[in-house]
């Protein structure tokens, strides 16, 4: 099990646009606001070659003044698996509910079955295949922005492990088809992810991380006159050590830049933060 919380400043938590739009002004975008964290894990010993996880997450981050954009989301997931001589078979199924300034919001549901497969010693391959369902809990402004939908994803990956496991690099990309019942909102995406997590000592290490999405639109925007194409940019860099037995200080920073066609979709966003976790 493990709880934490941190402290974070977000110098655009409204996602305000990198272009100002005429006669809207957006006011109060810089923010800090506190992070709580609570998780459960629970592992059975089963009989080889099968095994299984469970994990329930919460989450909270609420701010000292935009409580409109208070966030706080719950996750069930269950992970069973077959482990075979040069890999594993798994099937993650999840739910979550999110609440936002403390309104239901979405919930969503998903299952990502996976296999891996051990290509080399410490490196690893993997392919997923998933399916998710979103349901926004709350009426769109027309039906043109309903965001619920079915979201398909094909997804390669792969995983290097260094210094006995304590280090990882993973690569990963994934195809995304979102479906959603407003045709504003409908897009296929393409995204990779890179991560390296490096350990310096026993009790520190160092995460560099990075990703970048490309989203186009199926439609034509039924307000904008045009098909929307979104191009999304984020890297984040941190910082864990181990100060006491259990006890984590992370430190985090990441940044976002969100380039669009559609100016009132791009956005620059900056986040500090730096809490406590303790695992027990």
């Amino acid at each position: 099990a493990s709880a934490g919380i941190a402290y974070q400043y977000d110098d655009n938590v409204l996602l305000k646009p990198s272009q100002s739009i005429p006669d809207v002004l957006i006011r109060g975008q810089r923010d800090s606001s506190i992070i709580t964290t609570l998780g459960f894990r629970y592992n059975p010993r089963l009989s080889e070659p099968w095994f299984f996880n469970a994990q329930y997450n919460f989450y909270a981050d609420t701010h000292f003044s935009q409580h409109k954009v208070d966030f706080l989301y719950q996750t069930v997931s269950l992970t069973p698996g077959y482990q075979f001589p040069k890999g594993a078979i798994t099937l993650p199924v999840a739910y979550s509910h999110v609440w936002l300034d403390r309104d239901q919001y979405m919930a969503v549901a998903l299952a990502n079955p996976t296999v891996s497969f051990i290509l080399l010693p410490n490196h690893i391959g993997q392919f997923s295949m998933g399916y998710m369902r979103r349901e926004i809990l709350h009426d769109p402004p027309d039906r043109y922005e309903n965001r619920d939908g079915n979201i398909l994803t094909v997804s390669p990956g792969y995983i290097y492990s260094f210094k006995n496991g304590k280090g990882l690099f993973m690569l990963k990309y994934e195809f995304s088809s979102d479906n959603t019942e407003g045709k504003n909102w409908e897009n296929t995406g393409n995204q990779i992810n890179l991560s390296l997590l490096l350990p310096v000592m026993d009790k520190l290490s160092f995460t560099i991380s990075g990703e970048m999405l490309l989203q186009d639109y199926q439609h034509t925007h039924t307000f904008f006159g045009m098909k929307r194409s979104d191009r999304t940019y984020y890297g984040a860099a941190g910082m864990r050590w181990e100060v006491l037995n259990g006890l984590n200080l992370n430190l985090q920073y990441s940044h976002t830049h969100a380039d669009s066609n559609i100016s009132v979709y791009e956005y620059k966003r900056n986040i500090y933060t730096v809490g406590f976790e303790y695992i027990f």
